[in-house]
């Protein structure tokens, strides 16, 4: 009897179990339904059923540039997607908690929606729907500091309102939000003229101080707010046969820009200029271009560096004059040089590369530019076997310096050489290098060795 009682206990404890697990599984799918229906009103496509269908849609010039080959419909709905400094919360992929994002919606002037207008919050961004609403995810933005949130759409000036402090750190949904957009977009048009009132023309300009709306480092499409409204243009602008030029998608406040000549590199910075102001003209300074510029490549010893490529480019625009070379007694000769907004580059397979400003030279007379030379280095005495290594060669102070190897007879330079087993090429290094460290991997420990180099000496070291 006592057998069959326990029996039974056992059977209902086991049926009890697999109850309990049906009810979780139930409860799990019912909660993905749940969550895809709370996507529905904002986002969810007509007669999509589900979240695996729901597919990827970017129809702006300026989302396409930046998600072009980032991500595809199989894109996990957990994480948005990071595409170098800009992290896209797509409302098509992404399902967030109500604690976890900020909601609100983007009207025009007139009131009306703000359909696929951009809005951004420190580095993330997504675009609103046909009501002009949008959710944006704000867990991993910086806890304890405000946020400005900025909604753009071409042709009008940008709105923006800041997220407080007490949004980013409690646990609770956050308010909506409401940015209404501005009056049509501002513009500069005016002329660049020389001192004897003659058009320039060919010359490039570009905006010295854009708005930044993004707390990334670089400058990619997105940081700024002005080719956010200007139909996702970031590229410059050129005089015409008049010396004319207009600059579009600005807000309304004071911009500089700096203007350089391919041809001549000759380059000028404008005056404040108010967005909307007509009828601009520009008077560049008058030309004060060296003649014929001298000057001499040496090393660190002062002998005379031959074969270098002396290159003359601006510090303005992207502009660059061919290379010359210096002759045996290091000299090299070049006309026409702007006294300002250019730089010399000393280049070498046997040199270290490095720019000269040449703003704080006197280039009436002779100029004597100095660079290290390399040192050819050979390392030996590694063992054999599949592990990573990874040498670099430290300075003095303590800086790590770039590496030079050669592969397929071509020069190869980065900030570190990485290999597998014994098979190192040979290097050549700045003759200031002092230590050169040698990394295996995975947690294989660090070593270094002092080095002493010497040009045109091979410098063996026995690891």
């Amino acid at each position: 009897m006592n057998r069959e009682r326990k029996s039974a206990l056992i059977l209902g404890l086991a049926t009890g179990i697999a109850f309990v697990l049906a009810l979780g599984m139930w409860l799990g799918h019912e909660t993905h339904e749940a969550q895809a229906a709370r996507i529905d009103p904002l986002t969810k496509a007509e007669g999509v059923q589900s979240l695996e269908e729901i597919e990827l849609e970017h129809a702006d010039p300026i989302q396409d540039r930046i998600l072009a080959a980032s991500t595809d419909a199989q894109t996990p709905a957990t994480d948005p997607v990071d595409l170098r400094y800009w992290k896209f919360d797509l409302p098509e992929l992404r399902v967030f908690r109500p604690e976890d994002q900020l909601t609100g919606t983007v009207l025009r002037a007139n009131g009306q929606p703000a359909v696929r207008a951009g809005v951004y919050l420190a580095g993330h961004a997504t675009r609103t729907n046909e009501r002009g609403e949008f959710r944006i995810g704000i867990r991993s933005v910086f806890v304890g500091e405000e946020h400005e949130v900025w909604a753009f759409e071409p042709g009008s000036q940008p709105a923006r309102v800041t997220v407080a402090k007490p949004l980013m750190l409690d646990a609770q949904p956050r308010p909506a939000v409401v940015l209404t957009l501005g009056a049509p977009v501002l513009s500069i048009q005016g002329r660049l003229m020389d001192s004897e009132h003659r058009p320039l023309v060919g010359w490039k300009l570009n905006l010295e101080d854009p708005t930044r709306i993004s707390p990334a480092s670089a400058s990619d499409l997105g940081d700024y707010a002005e080719p956010l409204i200007e139909n996702g243009s970031t590229s410059g602008r050129t005089t015409d046969s008049n010396g004319a030029f207009e600059w579009v998608g600005l807000m309304d406040r004071e911009y500089h820009f700096t203007a350089f000549d391919p041809a001549t590199l000759r380059s000028l910075q404008s005056p404040g200029l108010r967005a909307g102001a007509r009828a601009v003209e520009i008077i560049a300074p008058p030309d004060t271009r060296v003649a014929e510029l001298a000057g001499r490549l040496v090393g660190l010893d002062n002998t005379p560096i031959a074969g270098a490529l002396v290159t003359l480019e601006s510090t303005v625009g992207t502009g660059r004059r061919p290379p010359v070379s210096t002759d045996a007694n290091g000299m090299f000769q070049m006309q026409w040089v702007p006294r300002t907004g250019v730089r010399i580059l000393v280049q070498g397979d046997m040199i270290t590369e490095r720019p000269f400003e040449l703003s704080n030279l006197d280039l009436d007379s002779l100029i004597v530019l100095t660079t290290a030379r390399l040192c050819a280095v050979r390392i030996t005495g590694l063992p054999e076997g599949p592990d990573l290594r990874v040498v670099h060669a430290l300075t003095s102070w303590g800086s790590k310096w770039d590496v030079k190897w050669k592969e397929n007879d071509v020069f190869r330079s980065a900030t570190s050489l990485e290999f597998t087993g014994s098979a190192v090429p040979d290097l050549y290094l700045d003759e200031r290098i002092v230590k050169l460290r040698l990394i295996t991997r995975p947690g294989r420990g660090v070593q270094e060795r002092a080095v002493a180099l010497t040009p045109g000496t091979l410098t063996v070291v026995d690891w």
